[in-house]
């Protein structure tokens, strides 16, 4: 039985960084204008003042982390965000620290919401001719895990929309990709399917196991629903691999069919019915300037290593008949509190090099707003009246001060 806990912290660490990479493709979803015919081709926000917002970027601080902050969003400027920290008893041990934040109006006719990256498995099990699988939305004790019966991302968000919104959506349409956005999604569904191959061929080798891969996916999807005088927009994503696990060499006829898979991230806008395609380039902006901080992401990773390693020693104590535990969880959580999100407010490295493989540079205004530039622009100017003005003149406009690229260790 040892040998096989090994195998279950192995995989779930596997999960955890193949799951990652999904986190990143959800930068370059910036709206759609190929959509289904019922759709208009382009909402336009309405030049009424009521809807006449100014975009800004704000950081998202997290409660549970004594007010780190832990990613950025780009919402209308007057509005007010609530961050609700998921963790372990709703979040899998694989993934066991979730953002759940939400930007409402002043007024109340609009809501914006973000839940970050969260982790799932649907087993099936057949020992000797008994079979057993695991019950959809519901927390296994077990082994720290969230049970959900996998969904492609048109169902993630029609499980999505009731869940964040208490309420029974009723389908609409569903927006389609374009051309390019199809290709993006394509080549992400290829590099996951390749790193999940890569890293099962690794657990095969390392722990003499026999993991057969069934396949892979990697879906998006963005619906609106009608929930009484309500519209609500869902923009999901789901990326998932499943295993069959053969255990008869063990001396007896038993396999497991798995799927591990997750929500790289959900975006949701929720509105009165007569307004919702006002705000719809909005929430257009707002998914796509809205997520959590790649130190966020490793605070995320190291805690989930800390946890299973607990585990797996709960359980060898459980079998040698002790229940004492050496085990400084507490304060290694801590430790890896400080070390990450806790470290203050930076512009990391992690940043930076995702700037740079995009050719772009990160600008700090005055009022400490972050803004990203194409490398391409030599000056960059602050005018007084706030406007960005680049080029490659040394000669800024009157009254206008240059501001210098992001150094590493600078404001978020």
């Amino acid at each position: 039985m040892k040998k096989k806990f090994v195998f279950i912290l192995s995989m779930m660490i596997c999960l955890s960084s193949l799951t990652a990479y999904g986190t990143s493709i959800v930068s370059w979803y910036e709206g759609s204008s190929d959509i289904e015919e019922d759709v208009p081709a382009d909402v336009p926000v309405e030049e009424n003042a009521e809807y006449d917002f100014h975009l800004k970027e704000e950081k998202i601080t997290s409660p549970g982390f004594n007010g780190a902050v832990v990613g950025k969003t780009v919402i209308p400027e007057g509005w007010s965000i609530e961050v609700i920290d998921l963790s372990i008893n709703s979040e899998s041990i694989t993934c066991p620290n979730a953002i759940w934040m939400t930007a409402s109006s002043p007024d109340g006719k609009c809501k914006l919401s973000y839940i970050s990256r969260r982790e799932f498995k649907q087993e099936y099990t057949n020992a000797m001719g008994m079979e057993i699988s695991s019950e959809d939305d519901k927390y296994s004790v077990s082994d720290m895990m969230h049970t959900l019966n996998y969904r492609e991302a048109p169902e993630v968000c029609d499980l999505m929309a009731s869940i964040i919104y208490e309420c029974s959506p009723i389908l609409e349409y569903q927006w389609t990709l374009s051309k390019e956005d199809k290709a993006s999604i394509e080549e992400a569904k290829q590099n996951y399917n390749t790193s999940v191959i890569k890293d099962i061929n690794n657990a095969n080798q390392m722990y003499g196991m026999n993991l057969q891969l069934q396949g892979t996916d990697f879906t998006t999807a963005t619906r609106t629903y009608s929930a009484e005088n309500k519209k609500i927009t869902l923009r999901g994503f789901s990326s998932g691999f499943e295993l069959f696990s053969d255990f008869s060499s063990y001396g007896y006829e038993s396999y497991t069919d798995t799927i591990y898979w997750s929500m790289p991230a959900i975006y949701g806008l929720w509105t009165d019915e007569d307004v919702h395609e006002s705000y719809q380039r909005i929430f257009d902006a707002f998914a796509a300037g809205t997520t959590i901080s790649q130190e966020y992401e490793q605070m995320r990773n190291l805690n989930s290593q800390e946890l299973q390693l607990a585990m797996l020693e709960a359980k060898n104590q459980a079998q040698q008949g002790s229940y004492s535990s050496s085990y400084g969880t507490e304060s290694r959580y801590e430790e890896i509190e400080d070390t990450t999100i806790g470290s203050g407010d930076t512009y990391s490295a992690f940043d930076a090099w995702d700037d740079y493989i995009r050719g772009e540079e990160d600008y700090t205004t005055s009022d400490g707003t972050h803004i990203k530039l194409p490398s391409d622009y030599d000056h960059v100017y602050e005018g007084d009246n706030g406007i960005i003005y680049a080029g490659n003149s040394s000669d800024g406009p009157a009254g206008s001060t240059e501001l210098n690229p992001t150094q590493i260790g600078d404001g978020y």
